[in-house]
């Protein structure tokens, strides 16, 4: 156990409190909460904008808030494969039709566009050499991903941090737009 880390009994106390006992998609709504969003995402957000003097509000994480939601049982957050359905239905009179029907957006790096521009040079000579690796399977990732046939960004770009940890890169290229 790393000093400061909770001991393992101990790591599941705070989904135990939002969700005790609760059937496997609430506790799973838990967990994504507690490990996803508190140690994760919210923790870069928090960093990345004091970097830039900037001040992020959560206000659905306020803590009544969160009481509220985690009361609801999840088939009523859920419809099918579509979340926020309690969220959505509280703002429809509020919020415009084309505001509540947008997908999520995120804050994920631009891989896509990088492979696409200025990293493209660097890339492909990286996964060309592709060692340890299935030069095939490498090969059909990135045609598919230059080819639009699918976006490959994230397997790609898992490989090529890998390639460059195991000092593959012969020279830094310079920095993506």
């Amino acid at each position: 156990v790393l000093p400061g880390a909770p001991a393992p009994g101990e790591i599941y106390a705070d989904v135990e409190a939002f969700a005790p006992a609760g059937d496997a998609v609430d506790r799973a709504l838990a967990e994504t909460f507690r490990f996803y969003l508190g140690e994760g995402v919210l923790t870069k957000v928090d960093r990345a904008s004091m970097m830039v003097s900037l001040e992020v509000r959560s206000p659905f994480l306020d803590d009544e808030m969160l009481n509220l939601a985690a009361a609801i049982p999840w088939t009523s957050k859920m419809s099918g494969r579509k979340g926020k359905v309690v969220l959505k239905r509280a703002l429809a009179g509020l919020l415009p039709p084309a505001v509540l029907a947008r997908k999520k957006q995120g804050f994920a790096m631009p891989v896509a566009r990088w492979l696409g521009g200025a990293l493209r040079p660097m890339a492909e000579d990286l996964l060309s050499r592709s060692d340890g690796l299935d030069r095939a399977f490498v090969r059909d990732l990135w045609s598919q991903h230059v080819r639009r046939r699918r976006n490959r960004a994230r397997e790609l770009w898992a490989i090529l941090v890998c390639q460059v940890w195991l000092g593959q890169l012969k020279s830094w290229p310079v920095a993506p737009e």
